[in-house]
This record gives structure tokens, sequence and C-alpha cells, in this order.
């Protein structure tokens, strides 16, 4: 449980690191110092339940899209997606969708 004077002093440090420019460098040296922190299973339970239910606008989907346009993917995962469609039946919508080159997001 936090006390209210730890609440206080974290709410003094955020106002004064607020709005401060990082260095590359620094941001570099945070990232690598996080890499392969392991989250709790309530922390992740908790991150689940705040992303729940939110809808991403036409703009997200955009920009994730345009972003792995254009890049190949590795032979493995080809070939895992390739079985994992192996014997798979498809609607007749679905075909003229794909023979369309039509995908609706």
């Amino acid at each position: 449980m936090i006390t209210e004077k730890e609440k206080e002093r974290r709410r003094k440090i955020s106002q004064t690191l607020t709005g401060t420019k990082r260095s590359k460098e620094f941001c570099k040296k945070v990232s690598l110092a996080r890499k392969g922190i392991k989250f709790s299973e309530e922390h992740k339970e908790n991150l689940r339940k705040a992303q729940k239910g939110k809808k991403q606008t036409k703009e997200q989907i955009e920009k994730r899209v345009a972003h792995s346009r254009g890049k190949k993917r590795p032979k493995a995962v080809v070939e895992k997606i390739r079985k994992s469609l192996i014997g798979k039946k498809r609607s007749e919508q679905s075909k003229k969708n794909i023979s369309l080159g039509a995908f609706e997001f």
C-alpha cells in the first residue's frame, strides 16, 4: 500500500520530470535495462482489462498496415501459415473477396 507521503513524493518527481528532453543514448540505456523484465500475472491481467473493448480507428489501422506493407515474411513463417490454412473451408463470399483482393478493416 502506498502512503500519502509516497504519493506526494512521486507527484513531485513526476512534475519535475514532465517535459524533460532526453537524449537517444539515455533512452537506449533505459530500454536495454528494461528488456527481459517479466510482468506478474496480475499486471498482465490489468493490462488486458485496460485494453479490452477499445476499437482501433481507421487511422491507427492504416498506420499499422503501412508499417508492415512491403516487408517480406521469413520462409519459416510463410510455411507455418501455409500449413495452418491447408484443408480450411472458405465461404463463397470469402473466395470472392480473396479473388478481388478486397479486404475490409
